[in-house]
């Protein structure tokens, strides 16, 4: 187990054979910290994020913008503070008059084959709220509008990649537009009562956003 403690974009590491690493051992941490969630595996190594109990600002821990490319720390180190920074997702619950909600059935990524809400990352600069209204024409080929941010969800992703993200799920309605499926990225799309959409989709992220639009409207 190696422990990732990091404060205010500053991170704790020790040195080892001229190295930067992350401490393994309890003995290495010269102050009390806090465990935050569940570890995750990076070359098949688990690392525990923490937050340390601090009296004062740690001026001398490294900035974790530079270690996250400096040579004095491990590939490890480095990668592992890779993964450590956010990924900002848009995704959307798009409603028809019959208060149905969209899905679209992806053919590639993390979800190649199975069904979500539209949605994806956001750009470099990019407000979400342009991403998802991007995302929902990339996709379906629709117009639409973003009139509200319905939630927002977080969940880090333990297989694999191990990123943290957090999803900004905007209620959404189509403009105008015309239907572009099949095409690169979806093969089939259609509308759905929200309790059989919340059965048929596959991540995370649309289980959760499909599950607060029925609290929604149930409000």
């Amino acid at each position: 187990m190696y422990y990732y403690i990091e404060y205010e974009g500053r991170v704790f590491l020790v040195e080892q054979e001229g190295i930067l690493e992350f401490p393994s051992s309890k003995k290495e941490i010269p102050f009390e910290f806090k465990m935050l969630g569940d570890f995750i595996q990076v070359q098949n190594k688990e690392i525990q994020f923490c937050r340390p109990v601090l009296d004062k600002f740690p001026n001398t821990w490294m900035c974790k913008d530079e270690a996250a490319s400096s040579e004095k720390c491990s590939l490890f180190v480095r990668q592992a503070i890779n993964y450590s920074y956010c990924r900002p997702v848009s995704n959307a619950i798009v409603v028809n008059k019959a208060g149905h909600v969209l899905l679209v059935k992806n053919k590639r990524g993390l979800l190649e084959g199975k069904w979500s809400i539209p949605g994806g990352f956001i750009d470099w600069d990019e407000h979400p709220k342009k991403a998802i209204e991007r995302e929902i024409f990339e996709e379906t080929g629709y117009i639409a509008q973003a009139e509200q941010i319905l939630c927002v969800h977080k969940n880090t992703f333990k297989e694999g990649s191990g990123y943290f993200m957090i999803n900004v799920n905007y209620l959404c309605t189509i403009t105008g537009g015309k239907s572009t499926v099949p095409n690169e990225e979806v093969s089939e799309m259609g509308f759905f009562p929200p309790k059989t959409a919340i059965s048929m989709v596959a991540g995370v992220f649309s289980k959760k956003a499909i599950k607060a639009f029925i609290a929604y409207c149930a409000a």
